[in-house]
């Protein structure tokens, strides 16, 4: 679903330049984020409402790098640079539009909460209008994605336009692209080569991006930090931490759906997969790992799940990452899913059971989750990543297997 200043219907225009653009910056910070990280120079620091937040040294070289070097564009302290990249998007073929039905809505709980209609339904029948229903751009739609490069450096371009290519198969564009609506196959690419292993595309560009940043850094005085924390941002990084990798992709094998790797995201479809009553995300009160805020607030109420407790932090998305690609795809069928391990996330969580009829909030169950060392945060993103592999091994009669790092 391709966002629109109206969050039910599908942008006219179907795919923008600007979705492409902020899914590559993304990644590219991702990744120099994970080269700094690896190399001790990205520490983070703790603030009052969150675990860990990149540092302002933090945040100025990254953007540096990201926007200097790598040419993505750049507006701080060094002044204003523009983009050495321009995009281009137009369709290849129509864009045909249609409306999510009950059948989407059943299978795909994500699309379900994005189809909620409780916000304006009020609103609209007041107005004496029907709530418009979702919608969305079918499946097979096709795009030309066209970009012009400033010839000045072409080996930092091409390391750019790699970052792209790794990003548009672990991420969606639109809305819910971390769950792996709005993925994009990659049919063609001209005018540039790249390898069709995107393992060894991964990590060819992670060594390419570290000297990128190793260049940065030989100006630097300040000497490098140790790797006793975890990174303060989601990144693209080969370290380890008590044995968990700080990020890591899978390939999920074929005869697992894109609808079922979805799902798990689901508790009662992981729930019933995992032959469990209570799962340990469920169980240790662990879930909130997979995304927040995961309940739903109904006239100001809260009505169960987990909640960030301090007003001014709105959210903390998944640190799971899906991208679904067919047979046609350039990389071959299948879906990948990344997971990074990273320290930003709110310090208060609290957990509320499912309301009971007219049962007061006061008297609801409610479990509070301090998040006050790195522990706390590996612990319950383990609990995932086995859960995870044990879900599709289930499915599959197999695990997934993670294709970078390389083991």
């Amino acid at each position: 679903m391709a966002g629109w200043y109206e969050p039910q219907l599908v942008d006219p225009i179907g795919l923008r330049a600007t979705e492409i653009k902020g899914l590559w910056r993304w990644w590219a910070r991702a990744f120099v984020g994970g080269a700094l990280y690896d190399l001790g120079y990205l520490k983070g620091r703790h603030a009052p409402n969150i675990y860990l937040r990149p540092s302002k040294e933090d945040v100025n070289r990254i953007s540096e790098i990201v926007g200097l070097k790598l040419g993505l564009g750049y507006a701080g302290e060094r002044g204003s640079h523009v983009s050495r990249f321009k995009i281009y998007v137009e369709p290849a073929s129509g864009v045909v539009k249609r409306y999510v039905d009950e059948g989407y809505m059943r299978r795909y709980m994500r699309m379900k909460l994005l189809g909620m209609r409780e916000r304006r339904e009020k609103e609209e029948k007041e107005k004496g209008r029907e709530e418009p229903v979702p919608e969305l751009i079918s499946q097979g739609a096709k795009f030309k994605i066209r970009i012009e490069a400033s010839p000045a450096n072409p080996r930092i371009s091409d390391i750019a336009l790699r970052i792209l290519i790794i990003g548009l198969q672990l991420m969606g564009i639109g809305k819910a692209a971390r769950r792996g609506l709005g993925s994009l196959d990659i049919l063609d690419i001209r005018g540039f080569s790249v390898e069709k292993n995107l393992a060894k595309v991964i990590d060819e560009t992670y060594s390419e991006v570290r000297e990128v940043v190793k260049e940065k850094l030989s100006k630097l005085q300040e000497p490098p930090g140790s790797l006793d924390s975890l990174p303060p941002i989601p990144v693209v990084s080969k370290a380890k931490i008590k044995d968990l990798h700080v990020a890591q992709v899978y390939r999920v094998p074929e005869n697992v759906s894109y609808e079922q790797v979805h799902n798990f995201f689901l508790r009662a479809e992981r729930t019933r997969i995992l032959e469990v009553r209570q799962d340990d995300l469920r169980r240790n009160c662990q879930a909130w790992i997979l995304g927040l805020p995961r309940g739903v607030k109904r006239r100001g109420e809260i009505v169960s799940g987990y909640h960030i407790e301090v007003e001014e932090v709105a959210r903390r998305a998944s640190p799971f990452t899906l991208g679904f690609h067919t047979e046609q795809n350039l990389f071959g069928k299948g879906t990948y899913v990344a997971v990074f391990l990273s320290g930003d996330w709110p310090t208060k969580i609290a957990w509320y059971q499912k309301r009971q009829e007219e049962q007061p909030i006061a008297a609801r169950k409610r479990k509070p989750i301090t998040i006050q060392n790195d522990d706390v945060i590996i612990e319950a993103l383990r609990t995932a990543i086995r859960e995870f592999e044990d879900y599709v091994n289930r499915v599959a009669r197999q695990r997934p297997s993670i294709i970078w790092p390389r083991q």
